[in-house]
């Protein structure tokens, strides 16, 4: 936890993400501690650990936010989010200050739990719509997001929202759900978080554009644009020269808003002409050139002795991996299929 608030990239959401981990090290501590009879009041100890968690759950969004977002900061209209753990407290309370076990404590501790999870399951999925208009946003930005995409951070957000739908229904259905598996594994894919996190490079080190004003991806319409149909065709075909004679793609970190200021264009207009005059976002659109300077790399016989990866690097590709997905998704065939039926 040290580590993440002295790094200085994603201050942010390196300081929620300690804070989160603090949180769960504060309730595991609590478990084991009930566990070994140290705190003889189950009831207690569950009411805790369940205000930790609604405490946690609004965290684990605003990590989310914070790392998808350029220049996130937390401001007073968020205070809202300290709702249901303040309408938690004060239904706890009583319980938490009662000398001894009260005739109601179970019934307490279990609607606590069942709050508990309820807020997890929202906060959870908020993350998840996050993420998924994060993926939006970079591919209307990049070219390359391996180190970005935070797919990691999906993988496990969709974990706990399962670990805690499924224990909900088996709860609910036969008054079986493993609460103690949950909080295990959910301890485990936060810390696992908290690795991946600490990881994590910066994403937005400068404003990127935002498609919440593009309507639909496959048929954008931009509201409120002041891009007239004519200079749309004419910064179109300039995008189109500068493309060809200086082959920007080549640019392995090429973005949309290098590529913006290269051609004295407004960030949001050259988004809406790549989308509008190609039919896809920036990222498809650079990686399409860059299949095609592989196709001709690939073609030519003077490059018969080079490595797939070799030409994947000189078409402007980071990863072999992504140049892989992106030729199958362009032309149908792997590089090496594709080298095959071209050889004479």
């Amino acid at each position: 936890m040290l580590l993440l608030l002295k790094r200085r990239d994603n201050r942010i959401a390196n300081r929620i993400l300690a804070g989160i981990l603090a949180i769960l090290s504060a309730s595991i501590l609590l478990h084991v501690l009930s566990h070994a009879g140290v705190l003889p009041l189950a009831d207690n100890h569950k009411t805790l650990i369940s205000l930790l968690m609604i405490l946690c759950a609004p965290l684990v969004y605003f990590y989310t936010a914070a790392l998808t977002a350029y220049q996130f900061r937390i401001e007073k209209k968020h205070a809202f989010h300290l709702l249901p753990f303040g309408a938690a407290l004060l239904l706890g309370l009583p319980l938490l200050m009662a000398p001894g076990d009260l005739p109601q404590a179970a019934v307490l501790a279990g609607t606590l739990h069942a709050l508990a999870s309820i807020v997890i399951i929202i906060y959870i999925a908020a993350a998840n719509v996050v993420l998924s208009r994060h993926a939006r946003v970079i591919k209307n930005n990049f070219s390359s997001f391996q180190k970005i995409s935070l797919n990691w951070l999906r993988v496990f957000v969709v974990a706990l929202t399962i670990f805690w739908i499924f224990a909900g229904m088996f709860d609910v259905l036969f008054k079986a759900g493993n609460w103690d598996v949950v909080w295990g594994a959910s301890c485990v894919v936060i810390y696992l978080i908290g690795y991946f996190g600490f990881m994590q490079p910066e994403v937005f080190s400068a404003p990127v554009f935002d498609p919440k004003i593009v309507i639909s991806t496959e048929s954008p319409k931009y509201e409120k644009s002041s891009l007239t149909p004519k200079m749309a065709e004419a910064q179109f075909q300039k995008l189109v020269i500068v493309m060809e004679k200086e082959k920007l793609y080549l640019d392995k970190d090429i973005g949309l808003s290098c590529l913006a200021q290269k051609l004295g264009i407004p960030l949001h207009h050259l988004s809406q002409i790549i989308n509008e005059k190609t039919g896809s976002n920036f990222y498809d659109y650079i990686n399409a050139q860059r299949i095609e300077e592989a196709k001709r790399l690939l073609l030519d016989p003077k490059m018969n002795n080079r490595s797939i990866a070799s030409i994947a690097f000189d078409a402007g590709f980071n990863s072999l991996s992504a140049f892989n997905a992106a030729f199958k998704k362009f032309i149908k065939s792997t590089p090496s299929q594709f080298r095959r039926q071209h050889t004479v």
